[in-house]
């Protein structure tokens, strides 16, 4: 299984390295790719609030509005 797990990770990599140079030629932009390969995501937990302010941050930067939170729909 671990021999499987970290033959996909190559190929992946291999991937990734493979649009870099892609990227590099077509768009002649510098990519840092040692941190695209090396980087592993880790999930981060967030709590209630941090999730409300997350959401506060995005609604502004979109140019959202504020609601009261109450259900303005009439049945």
């Amino acid at each position: 299984m671990n021999a499987y797990k970290d033959k996909r990770e190559e190929k992946q990599k291999e991937s990734i390295y493979q649009a870099y140079l892609i990227s590099r030629w077509v768009w002649q932009k510098k990519i840092d790719i040692e941190k695209i390969l090396n980087s592993k995501k880790e999930k981060k937990i967030m709590t209630d609030d941090q999730m409300m302010k997350q959401a506060m941050i995005l609604n502004r930067m979109f140019g959202g509005e504020v609601n009261s939170g109450t259900n303005t729909c009439n049945t």
